[in-house]
């Protein structure tokens, strides 16, 4: 993308990336905790396997094992670094304009 100084277009891009921001913060919010947790509902190819008859269920080791709950992990991680380095590049964008004003400005005496 080739930058523009059409201030209604700029305007538009910070208003997605405002609503992108919030999206992510809430899913964010919201996957904090089931990341953790077995899925609410059973895989549909385990719900008709049981253990050898005196065999031992291992519910920590399906939830750990599980490829949803891993997905909601993942995607945890992915989102986590996605938002450092949106604010990192943020902040560093606002800096650089700032000290640019700044400089443009001058110093009075």
């Amino acid at each position: 993308m080739i930058a523009t100084s059409d201030a209604a277009q700029t305007a538009a891009h910070l208003r997605s990336f405002g609503k992108a921001a919030t999206r992510l913060a809430d899913a964010l919010v919201h996957a904090a905790d089931i990341q953790w947790l077995a899925p609410a509902a059973p895989v549909a190819e385990r719900i008709d396997v049981r253990p050898p008859a005196g065999g031992v269920k291992r519910p920590t080791e399906t939830t750990a094992t599980d490829s949803r709950r891993l997905r909601v992990r993942a995607a945890v991680i992915s989102g986590e670094l996605a938002a450092q380095e949106i604010a990192a590049k943020a902040n560093a964008a606002a800096a650089e304009l700032e000290a640019a004003v700044t400089s443009w400005a001058g110093v009075r005496a």
